[in-house]
């Protein structure tokens, strides 16, 4: 749906007097900036290796030192993820203001 086709639909919606069903925002930080993605996705590798005793351990100090890295990378990841989230929700916030304000939606 186009930008203008868009318009035409909020002004329509608002002339007939067609409100929506009220939105409960219990998380009121709203923003109009949609930020970029800060996570990245994860490149590294979990290692494991060894026999018998050790089955599942690391084989190697180098797999281990491999391991440590990507687990890591993974919270650095879900951390930025987590960012992302927070600036789409304020995003929708500000969005559901916007509307609320133009008696579009309750």
């Amino acid at each position: 749906m186009s930008t203008h086709n868009v318009q035409v639909e909020l002004a329509r919606a608002s002339s007939t007097g067609a409100v929506a069903g009220a939105y409960t925002q219990t998380y009121s930080t709203a923003d109009k900036t949609h930020a970029a993605l800060t996570a990245v996705a994860v490149a590294g590798t979990i290692e494991a290796g060894g026999t018998g005793a050790a089955a599942g351990g690391w084989d190697t100090s180098g797999h281990r030192d491999t391991t440590i890295t990507t687990i890591s990378e993974m919270k650095t990841t879900i951390n930025a993820l987590l960012v992302d989230l927070t600036d789409l929700k304020q995003l929708a916030n500000s969005i559901i203001d916007d509307l609320q304000a133009r008696g579009i939606v309750g």
